[in-house]
């Protein structure tokens, strides 16, 4: 019923069912990925009032990117795959419970396994998520960045500044790892609620 293609290689139709409404397909040596497609392959509709929703995650797997949709009506989809910085995650999406996690399958890892997630929903669901996701993507404007930065560095200064220890000379000190406290309590942050630095 779906299938994915790698750009330079063959058509991949093989994946994993992980929940009645989830499947997973396996990217071997996914650092060479820069284009997918994900299709129908013509065998099988849809059922009436529904489509896909896809989603790639890197390992470990715990985050998931919203891509795309496939429907019916729209039977293909070309999306562009963003490689990892130094596993920090661009627009993740950390689906309950890690839906499509795959550990149970024991897989031994030699190369980079990426993962396409692929659910099944509603049509009115995924047209609300689609809308809800290019709305996000409208709103990434130089002024929103600009707010972004003010309001990440506002936190970061209210935060280090609840640990200044002073010395005897009167000099001021921090902890050396506040920073590091910092970064993984603002990620936390953006992770449970991504628009939490608009309040």
């Amino acid at each position: 019923m779906l299938g994915v293609l790698v750009s330079g290689r063959l058509p991949q139709t093989n994946y994993h069912q992980v929940s009645q409404n989830k499947i997973v397909f396996l990217l071997d040596n996914a650092t060479d990925i820069h284009n997918i497609s994900v299709f129908m392959t013509g065998t099988q509709p849809f059922p009436p009032g529904m489509g896909a929703v896809v989603y790639f995650s890197w390992p470990p797997y715990e985050h998931w990117s919203y891509l795309g949709w496939i429907t019916n009506d729209k039977p293909s989809i070309m999306l562009r795959v963003k490689q990892p910085q130094d596993k920090i995650h661009n627009s993740v999406h950390n689906l309950a419970g890690n839906a499509f996690q795959m550990s149970h399958l024991g897989l031994q890892q030699e190369n980079t396994v990426a993962q396409i997630g692929i659910e099944l929903m509603d049509l009115t669901t995924i047209q609300h998520q689609f809308a809800e996701a290019k709305s996000d993507s409208e709103q990434a404007t130089p002024q929103n960045m600009d707010f972004f930065c003010k309001k990440m560095l506002q936190s970061l200064y209210n935060f280090a500044g609840s640990f200044i220890q002073p010395l005897p000379n009167g000099v001021q000190a921090l902890p050396a790892n506040v920073f590091d406290k910092w970064y993984q309590n603002f990620l936390h942050k953006l992770e449970t609620n991504p628009h939490f630095w608009k309040e």
